[in-house]
Order: C-alpha cells, then structure tokens, then sequence
C-alpha cells in the first residue's frame, strides 16, 4: 500500500514535468525552426522529454510489478490528483486575490462586483466548464488513451 502511494506520488511529479514540457515545447520549437536558440537547448528539450518518456514507463512497470493492473491505473489517478492540485491552487490564488480586492476597494466594490459574478449568463458558462471537465477528465493532457488494450501513450 505504501509503495503504491509512493508510485502515485512519483507520478504525480512526473505530470509537474509533463506540464512544463508541453508548455515550453511548442514555443523552443518555433525558436528552433527560426535558429534563435542554439541547437544545444533543444536537445536539451528533447532529452527531457526522452526522459520523461522512460521515467513514465518505469512507473508504469514498477506499478504493474506492485499490484496487476495498477500500471494501467497510475497515470490517469495521477493525472487526477495533478488536476485537483491545480484547481486548489486556482482558487486560493483567486480568493486571495478576493480578498485584497475586498481590503482595497471597500463594502461598495463587493456590491457591485457580486452582481457580476452572479451573471445568468456567467453562472451559465461556470457550469458549462465544470461538465466539459467533468466528460473529459484525464484525457484532457492527450496523454493517454484506453481501448481494450489497456493504456498507451499517444
């Protein structure tokens, strides 16, 4: 059970990784392709994303090696908890940012911006988030998909 935890925790750090590589991929990519890095920061880039891909398939095989068919089932809890992560961080930064709003502006910008936030329409579009979310889930990173076979890596 322990090593378990300790899979998903690894896996978990690992998805920080992955996060950052799809952020600065593109973007070293078209740095790239305009010759405004030098060629040893994108293989620099690629061998990160080389070892994340071995990182990610030693997890997946110490997982299968813990328990059958935990491998299949560690990068989508993982991706989940990484989600759930992101969202906390997401609304402590937002009632943070709240609250000084609240410090700064007084009872009256309270008033009127609670009128804006309870929008019909704004309420409307919240809630259509949270569905699209809810549907898409883990599948959201393109990561990984399953069919009959299992997981795999896209």
């Amino acid at each position: 059970r322990k090593l378990k935890a300790l899979l998903l925790k690894r896996c978990i750090g690992c998805v920080h990784v992955l996060a950052q590589l799809q952020r600065d991929k593109p973007g070293a990519a078209r740095m790239m392709d305009k010759k405004l890095v030098a060629d040893k920061y994108w293989e620099g880039v690629l061998q990160a994303e080389r070892d994340f891909n071995a990182e990610m398939d030693d997890v997946v095989k110490e997982s299968e090696m813990t328990e059958e068919g935990f491998g299949r089932s560690v990068w989508p809890q993982g991706l989940q908890f990484y989600r759930l992560e992101q969202h906390k961080e997401m609304m402590a930064k937002k009632e943070a940012d709240e609250a000084e709003a609240r410090k700064i502006g007084g009872d009256s910008s309270d008033a009127s911006s609670g009128g804006k936030r309870d929008d019909p329409e704004t309420v409307e579009r919240k809630e259509a988030m949270r569905k699209h979310l809810r549907e898409v889930g883990w599948f959201a990173f393109g990561l990984v998909r399953v069919d009959r076979a299992g997981w795999r890596r896209l």
